[in-house]
């Protein structure tokens, strides 16, 4: 008789079998569901925050302190350690735009400054853009009113939540236009700063500190920060540069100079140039747009293609930093997050260890069913014994038995909870508290059942099976066939 079919017979002539699959089913289907729900709020979340304001990835400079897109981790205290530059910014611009894998990217720098509107004064972080490609950039930023100011207009793009809380304070109305003004308090000096709003805007996910925000314009954020624009250096010709040796007198010398003689009268109108014969034939690369201005960013928010892999790009980048020298480093969108994704992440994982320590549980409780089965065999056991079946028998036999029930068990879990998951999704249960649209990175609970999730439901069923049958085959490996048979322990 194969030990393989003794296996299967002791299985389906047991009722406790039965109790056993179903325990262990359930078990299984509460555990898939579950990290369905996580990896729907792990997609939302990340999806609330890389196109909101993170991006894929974030480049910045190589500090001593935690930096995040909100600087030293202080977004709200209105204290704000001077945070460093991307140096080289334009040659790490050209290196970005070499790079296949990136779907777009733009610079952000970060300050904080007492903001005042309708007479009301608020501190808040500001985010210095370029106001249309930072907008193309976050697809959860949706333009409710007015538009976003371009790379050289002065301007405050404010979220439609900061607008409400604002205007219920003052009871005035805020309209595209309005004036705003911005405050900075540095020692003995008070910069002060004001911009119409050109936008109202949206976020996809209700996110407190995401609508303490204000886009502004760069001029406007370096000059509140203190910051003097410059220029990196450039590399001349030296063909280019012999005007640099040439006199006021050589620039001015007769060979040069223009006669009218009373024969030959010119008008000066007829020196003018005519617009519609000579036009400006000058051309400007627009390739890098803004940079000659625009050099003191201190972060490069990056969107990668879909189907990339960020982790991997991470490590390009860095590499290619490290091999030019640059004092720049790549971060994913958590860390550039900050302190804001981190307690969303820890939240995650308070969620997660409750649910591991109710699966221990479950674990203890199926073994011990187990051991009770295996003690209630201790006649069966003896008689195998007496007629010749040694320890290794014992033992496989054991092993297949209860790795069919965890298999079995496993296999009608994953149905139960992809039935689970569809219910969930059709029910479309939808959250209206802050902190819960913030954990679950949506208003709507979505989860969403991976290949990971189902190949990490076979590695546990693997697991159990193997753990799950160590104490069962102990207990049975102490019978003696003489006390098996009558029935002593």
């Amino acid at each position: 008789m194969s030990i393989l079919y003794l296996a299967w017979k002791n299985i389906i002539n047991r009722k406790s079998s039965i109790a056993i699959v179903i325990f262990m089913s359930l078990a299984m289907a509460m555990l898939l569901i579950v990290n369905a729900i996580f990896d729907g709020t792990e997609t939302g979340i990340q999806k609330a925050f890389t196109r909101s304001f993170t991006g894929d990835i974030v480049i910045r400079p190589i500090s001593d302190m935690p930096l995040s897109l909100f600087g030293d981790e202080t977004p709200v205290t209105g204290e704000l350690s001077e945070i460093p530059q991307i140096i080289p910014y334009l040659d790490c611009y050209k290196e970005l735009k070499s790079i296949d894998k990136i779907e777009n990217f733009t610079p952000q720098l970060t300050g904080v400054a007492q903001l005042e509107i309708v007479g009301k004064k608020q501190v808040a972080p500001l985010f210095g853009i370029n106001g249309t490609s930072y907008i193309k950039l976050m697809s959860n930023i949706t333009i409710l009113k007015g538009q976003p100011f371009s790379d050289y207009e002065e301007g405050a793009m404010l979220s439609s939540k900061l607008v409400e809380n604002l205007e219920k304070a003052s009871g005035k109305k805020i309209n595209i236009g309005d004036s705003i003004q911005f405050i900075v308090a540095d020692a003995s000096t008070l910069r002060i700063r004001a911009v119409p709003v050109t936008a109202i805007y949206s976020y996809s996910a209700d996110n407190d500190l995401l609508n303490r925000i204000v886009l502004v314009d760069y001029s406007t954020v370096t000059d509140l920060m203190g910051l003097e624009t410059t220029t990196e250096q450039v590399n001349i010709a030296e063909e280019n540069t012999a005007l640099l040796d040439v006199s006021v007198d050589d620039l001015f010398s007769n060979q040069n100079d223009i006669v009218l003689s009373d024969n030959n009268s010119t008008s000066l109108d007829s020196l003018q140039f005519n617009h519609d014969e000579k036009k400006d034939t000058t051309t400007v690369d627009t390739s890098i747009p803004s940079i000659e201005a625009h050099t003191l960013w201190n972060f490069i928010i990056i969107s990668v293609k879909q189907g990339e892999n960020s982790n991997k790009l991470i490590k390009q980048l860095n590499n290619t930093f490290h091999k030019k020298d640059w004092p720049l480093e790549a971060v994913s969108w958590r860390t550039a997050a900050g302190s804001t994704a981190i307690y969303l992440y820890w939240m995650r994982m308070i969620l997660n260890i409750g649910v591991v320590i109710i699966l221990i549980t479950g674990f203890f409780v199926i073994n011990n069913t187990l051991v009770i089965n295996v003690m209630d065999r201790t006649k069966e056991i003896g008689m195998l014994q007496a007629i010749g079946a040694g320890k290794p028998f014992i033992s496989k036999l054991f092993f297949l038995e209860t790795y069919i029930l965890t298999i079995i068990s496993g296999f009608v879990g994953i149905i139960l909870g992809r039935i689970g998951t569809l219910i969930l999704n059709i029910a479309h249960i939808s959250f209206t508290n802050e902190y819960i649209i913030q954990l679950f990175g949506s208003t709507v609970l979505a989860p969403q059942i991976t290949i990971s999730n189902i190949i990490s439901i076979i590695l546990l069923v693997l697991l159990l099976g193997f753990l799950g049958c160590i104490s069962p085959i102990r207990v049975a490996l102490q019978e003696t066939p003489v006390s098996a048979m009558r029935g002593i322990e």
